[in-house]
C-alpha cells in the first residue's frame, strides 16, 4: 500500500525505478537512468569507458581516449594515422607524403618510388621505366612498353593499331606501301569504306568483286561486253555490233540468226539473211561465206545482207547448209542458212516445179496417175508401176530340230502382199490357200531335218509364181576338248555343239556362251559335268586329278632317296614297280612334319624301277634309276 516503495520521494506512479531510491528518471528510455548515464538523450549510448566523450557502443578504441574513429578500418585511430583514408597505409616515416608500405625510400623525404627497381629513386633516375629512353623523351616515361605516341590519342604506338590517326591500320598501310607514323599519308580507299583498295575485294563498293570487275574503281560500271573501254551502263551499243541497245533484241551478244528457204532447181534463191539478225544492213558490214554443205553457187551482198545461192542438179531433193560470219568492226556471229532443195524426181536436170513428167515414165504429170513412180519402173498407160511380185512379197523361215532324235522342226510361211489369193505348196503336203479369209500366214510343225520347196503361187498372177527351198537343220553333237594345265591348276575346254553350255566343277555350275573356257581347279580330284539346255545332247563328264609337287633327290639313287611330298595329305601309298607292272613293295607310310621321306632301295639290284605316290592331293609317278 506504500505509494513511493524507494522512498525517493518520487511516487511509484511517476518513478521509471521504484525500487531505485538513486534514480527515477529515464529520459532516453534505453534502461539507464539519468543520474548514471553519460548519455541520457541518447537511446543507443549509456557507457564512455574512456571518458573521450564517445560512447562505447560507437567508439572505434572505447578504451583509448585519444581515439574513437577509424575511417579505414586499418586498426590505426584516425588522430595517429598519416594516411587515415588508406587501409594499407598509415605510417610516413620520412614525411614525404608516401606511405611506408608503399615507398621504395621510407627514410628519404626526396624518393618515394623506383618504377624500374633500379635502386634510383624516380626524381632522380633519368630513365623511370629503364626502357632506353630518357624520361624527358618518352612520351610514357613510366611504361616500359611505350615511349613514342604519334598521333597523340594517349595510347603508345606499340599498342595502337593506328600509330598516325589516319583511320587505317598499320597493318593495312604497310601492305598497301603507306607510312604507318605519317598522317598524310594514306591508302587509297576509293568507295571511303574504311578499307584500303590494296586489300579490298570491292574497291568501288558497287558489289562487283574487283576480279569480276571491267571498271573496279567505278561505282557505276562493272561490265563492259563488248571490251571498247565503256562501262554498259553509259555505252549505247554494249556488244559493238551496229545496233543500239534500245533496238537491239540481245544487247549483251551479237547475235546472228539461223534462217531457212526454200529453193528452185533451176533458178537462184535469195535470202534477206542480216533481217532477223542484230547487224543492221546498210553499216560497214562484212559478210563471208565460212562452209556448209552446199556445192552450188553461193554469193553475199554485205551492204544489203542479202545471200544469193544456185544449186547443183545433184542436190535436188536434199537439203543443204551455208555457214556465214557477218562482222561489224571486228565483232563477229555466224549462224547458219538451211536451204530445202526442190526435188528432181525423174533425175533429168529439171525441178520437178518445171518439169512436165515429173516421173520421167513417158506420162505427163497432168495424166499420170502415179506421178512419182521410181526411175526406170515399168508402167501403164496411166503412169503407174506394172504389178510385179519382188522377193519381199513372201517370207519363208525354218527352224531346226532340237536333236538329232527328234522331228520337231517348223517352217512359218508368210505372204507379206495380201492384195492376191495364193496356192502355197510344201515338198510332201498337200496344197495350203491364203486369202483374206484363211489368212496369210501359217506355221508348219513336226518336221524332220531335210531340204523342202516351198512355192507361192498368185490365182490372178500364175506367171508370178515364186518359189524357195528352205533346209531344216539338225543340232550337232555335243564334244569337249579338255587340256589340263596343271602348274597352275587349270583345266582348258573347247566347247562345240550348242551356243550355252553349262559347266560344273565340284558341284558348283556356272554358264559358259563362248566355244573356250578356262576352269580353275582344286588340289586333288576335280569332277566335271558339261551339258546343255538340250536333254537329247547328253551330259559328258570327267574326273581330274591336280596333284601337289613331289620332288625326289637323288636320281640316280644308290640306297636312300629322299621324297619331298607337297600338300596336306599326312599319309600316302608309295608303290614300287620294275618296267614289266609288277608289284615289288607297295606301302602307306605317315608323311613327316618337313614333308620329306626317305625310301630305302638300297636291297633291290641295279636297274630301272617305277615308283608311284598317291594321296587324296598327291598322285605323281617317277622313274627311279638304280645304281
Amino acid at each position: 500500500i506504500d505509494t513511493d516503495d524507494d522512498g525517493d520521494g518520487t511516487p511509484d506512479t511517476e518513478d521509471a525505478f521504484p525500487t531505485d531510491p538513486s534514480e527515477d528518471t529515464d529520459s532516453d528510455g534505453d534502461g539507464t537512468g539519468d543520474n548514471s548515464d553519460p548519455f541520457p538523450n541518447d537511446p543507443n549510448e549509456d557507457t564512455d569507458s574512456d571518458g573521450d566523450g564517445v560512447g562505447d557502443n560507437s567508439d572505434a578504441f572505447p578504451t583509448d581516449p585519444n581515439e574513437d574513429t577509424d575511417t579505414d578500418g586499418d586498426g590505426v585511430g584516425d588522430n595517429e594515422d598519416a594516411f587515415p583514408n588508406d587501409p594499407d597505409e598509415d605510417t610516413d616515416t620520412d614525411g614525404d607524403g608516401v606511405g611506408d608500405n608503399e615507398d621504395a625510400f621510407p627514410n628519404d623525404a626526396e624518393e618515394g618510388s623506383d618504377l624500374d627497381g633500379d635502386g634510383i629513386g624516380d626524381n632522380e633516375d633519368t630513365d623511370d621505366d629503364n626502357d632506353g629512353i630518357p624520361d624527358t623523351e618518352d612520351a610514357f616515361p613510366r611504361d616500359a612498353d611505350e615511349d613514342t605516341d604519334t598521333d597523340g590519342d594517349g595510347t603508345g604506338n606499340n599498342a595502337d593499331t593506328d600509330d598516325d590517326g589516319d583511320g587505317f591500320s598499320d597493318t593495312d598501310e604497310t601492305t598497301c606501301g603507306t607510312d604507318p607514323l605519317d598522317a598524310t599519308s594514306k591508302p587509297l580507299d576509293t568507295d571511303s569504306d574504311g578499307t584500303s583498295d590494296c586489300i579490298d575485294t570491292d574497291d568501288d563498293g558497287d558489289g562487283t568483286p574487283d576480279t569480276e570487275d571491267a571498271f573496279p574503281n567505278d561505282p557505276n560500271e562493272d561490265t563492259d561486253t563488248d571490251g571498247d573501254g565503256i562501262g554498259d551502263n553509259t555505252d549505247n551499243d554494249d556488244d559493238n555490233d551496229g545496233a543500239t541497245d534500245d533496238v537491239d533484241p540481245n544487247p549483251s551478244t551479237p547475235v546472228a540468226q539461223p534462217d531457212q528457204a526454200e529453193v528452185k532447181l533451176n533458178e537462184p534463191m535469195q535470202v534477206m539473211v542480216l533481217d532477223n539478225d542484230d547487224f543492221i544492213a546498210g553499216l560497214d558490214n562484212e559478210l563471208t561465206h565460212m562452209g556448209g554443205t552446199a556445192q552450188g553457187t553461193v554469193s553475199m551482198d554485205a551492204a544489203t545482207g542479202m545471200l544469193s545461192y544456185t544449186p547443183l542438179p545433184e542436190e535436188a531433193g536434199t537439203t543443204v547448209t551455208i555457214e556465214y560470219q557477218v562482222c561489224y568492226k571486228g565483232v563477229c556471229a555466224t549462224a547458219t542458212v538451211t536451204l530445202e532443195i526442190e526435188p528432181d524426181a525423174d533425175g533429168d536436170g529439171i525441178g520437178d516445179s518445171a518439169d512436165p513428167d515429173d516421173d520421167n515414165d513417158g506420162v505427163e504429170d497432168i495424166y499420170d496417175l502415179c506421178p512419182d513412180t521410181p526411175p526406170n519402173t515399168t508402167v501403164d498407160i496411166n503412169g503407174c508401176t506394172l504389178t510385179t511380185l519382188g522377193p519381199e512379197a513372201f517370207g519363208v523361215a525354218a527352224t531346226s530340230v532340237s536333236c538329232t532324235n527328234l522331228e520337231d522342226g517348223m517352217l512359218t510361211l508368210t505372204a507379206n502382199d495380201t492384195r492376191y489369193r495364193y496356192e502355197v505348196t510344201v515338198t510332201g503336203m498337200s496344197p495350203r490357200t491364203f486369202s483374206t479369209a484363211a489368212g496369210y500366214s501359217t506355221t508348219i510343225k513336226g518336221l524332220a531335218a531335210g531340204t523342202y520347196q516351198v512355192c507361192f503361187t498368185p490365182e490372178e498372177l500364175p506367171e508370178q509364181q515364186q518359189c524357195y527351198t528352205v533346209t531344216i537343220d539338225r543340232p550337232t553333237a555335243l564334244e569337249v576338248n579338255t587340256q589340263l594345265i596343271e602348274d597352275s591348276k587349270q583345266l582348258k575346254l573347247t566347247l562345240q555343239g550348242a551356243a550355252s553350255y553349262t559347266v560344273e566343277v565340284n558341284g558348283l555350275a556356272t554358264t559358259q556362251t563362248t566355244s573356250t573356257a578356262t576352269l580353275g581347279l582344286k588340289t586333288g580330284l576335280n569332277r566335271i559335268r558339261i551339258y546343255t539346255d538340250q536333254e537329247c545332247q547328253g551330259v559328258i563328264e570327267k574326273e581330274v586329278f591336280v596333284s601337289e609337287v613331289l620332288e625326289y633327290a637323288p636320281n640316280p639313287v644308290i640306297n636312300n632317296m629322299e621324297l619331298y611330298i607337297g600338300g596336306t595329305d599326312r599319309e600316302v601309298t608309295l608303290t614300287l614297280s620294275n618296267l614289266s607292272g609288277g608289284v615289288l613293295y607297295k606301302q602307306t607310310v605317315s608323311v613327316p612334319q618337313s614333308h620329306i621321306y626317305s625310301v630305302d632301295l638300297s636291297r633291290y639290284s641295279q636297274g630301272t624301277y617305277i615308283l608311284q605316290a598317291q594321296g587324296s592331293t598327291v598322285s605323281k609317278t617317277i622313274k627311279v634309276i638304280k645304281r
